[in-house]
């Protein structure tokens, strides 16, 4: 009995110091965080995208409503949110965290869209991506109703 648990005591027990275990948890800790931190921006530029993406597919959208059935609608831009609306039809959009709209009026710019899906005073509708450092500037185009995307960057 004594040569028995002279053996397990005197035995060696193999396994992981407390500094090893420290640095196997660090090293998983990275590779957790950094793809986590990276997929946060990724899903914000998914989600400005699929903005604006919403946003010309609305404003085509209400304007073809408008020549078909021969309805006045209206484009609505707000500090966080815009509203394309004819009388029986409404999309409202919210702007993501990063985006936010330059009204140039006032708190509420409202633009007309005629019975032929056009507009006639040629406004320009602004968002700005402080982040990336751009504006995005839609322009309706005169007597056709299609309007032209720019970006701007700045510095």
């Amino acid at each position: 009995m004594k040569k028995f648990l002279k053996a397990k005591l005197t035995r060696r027990v193999s396994g992981f110091t407390v500094f090893e275990s420290l640095v196997v948890i660090t090293l998983v800790l990275c590779f957790v965080l950094i793809p986590t931190l990276y997929f946060h921006r990724v899903m914000e530029s998914f989600t400005n995208r699929s903005f604006f993406y919403e946003f010309e597919r609305g404003l085509t959208h209400i304007q073809s409503i408008c020549a078909m059935r021969r309805q006045v609608g209206q484009v609505r831009v707000q500090e966080n949110e815009v509203s394309l609306s004819s009388n029986n039809y409404q999309i409202t959009l919210f702007l993501p965290e990063e985006i936010r709209t330059i009204n140039r009026k006032s708190e509420c710019e409202i633009i007309e869209i005629s019975s032929k899906g056009t507009n006639s005073s040629l406004p320009k509708i602004v968002f700005e991506n402080a982040r990336r450092k751009e504006q995005i500037i839609y322009q309706f185009q005169f007597g056709t109703g299609k309007f032209r995307k720019e970006i701007v960057s700045y510095e």
